[in-house]
């Protein structure tokens, strides 16, 4: 196999490419999320709560503290 040689670049042999390693992508995507989350004590949990109490923190404070209203 030529390392060299022009490979397919339209949409249509990406999507095969990605398609025919779909495996591939899935362990890896998988030991990402794994390795990012292993020591933590919520885990995956955390990606998804961290954000909703920012914006509480977030709410709370430009409406209580600065006292902003909108239109």
């Amino acid at each position: 196999m030529n390392p060299h040689s022009r490979k397919p670049t339209s949409l249509l042999s990406l999507a095969a490419t990605t398609w025919g390693h779909r495996n591939l992508i899935f362990q890896m995507a998988k030991r990402d999320v794994i390795g990012r989350y292993k020591g933590s004590v919520m885990g995956l949990l955390w990606s998804f709560i961290n954000p909703i109490f920012m914006l509480a923190v977030y709410t709370l404070v430009f409406s209580v503290v600065f006292k902003a209203r909108w239109a």
